[in-house]
């Protein structure tokens, strides 16, 4: 993510530039500055951007679809940020300034919620969370907890979501990894399940 150009830039594996897309604006495949991204099975990119929205591309970058309005209401958001898929396809974000986890289908449907719409620091609400990671390894879902120094460890049911699916696959079972980290970013995990944040002044 190339938020200050406003676009998207992606290389190979050995970091040889490859191709671009995006440019300033509202429009479809364009960016009002990017921020979160992740990928699917099938190579489609997803882009958070700092207004409202989230986007889908192709692997070579031609837009797709397209979800999220601003406001407060399921499938609202205000400054999405992080953004993760579990194994079914199934999108995580990051609503930062509605202070809560938004879970959608693989079509953009709104599924369910963790957080409580406002700030706080008790197990399961947030201040202004910024980043949230699958692990392959296990059913967990951690998201860093921005304004409250920590990182929270949520236990999750990754099946697939249908019509007849419980309207919530997320319990409310947390764990405080770390209660001492200044200015939380992104969070990730790896194929081996560490995980992984950034931070201003120290990394986990």
């Amino acid at each position: 993510v190339d938020a200050e150009n406003f676009r998207i830039q992606k290389f190979d594996s050995s970091g040889v530039y490859v191709t671009k897309w995006g440019t300033p604006g509202t429009g479809d495949g364009q960016f009002n500055t990017p921020v979160g991204i992740t990928r699917d099975a099938s190579g489609n990119v997803y882009v958070t951007e700092e207004g409202d929205r989230v986007q889908k591309f192709d692997s070579s970058g031609t837009f797709l679809s397209k979800f999220g309005s601003l406001g407060s209401s399921n499938g609202q958001f205000n400054d999405p940020r992080g953004i993760a898929l579990d194994s079914y396809g199934n999108i995580y974000v990051a609503d930062r300034q509605n202070h809560r986890i938004q879970k959608f289908n693989s079509s953009g449907n709104f599924v369910s919620k963790i957080g409580y719409d406002t700030s706080g620091s008790s197990d399961s609400q947030f201040i202004t969370p910024s980043g949230v990671a699958i692990s392959t390894t296990s059913q967990y879902m951690y998201v860093t907890d921005r304004n409250n120094h920590r990182v929270q460890r949520f236990l999750y049911v990754p099946y697939p979501i249908s019509t007849t699916s419980p309207a919530t696959s997320v319990d409310q079972n947390t764990a405080t990894l770390n209660a001492n980290l200044l200015d939380l970013g992104t969070t990730t995990v790896t194929q081996h399940g560490f995980v992984y944040g950034t931070s201003s002044d120290l990394s986990i």
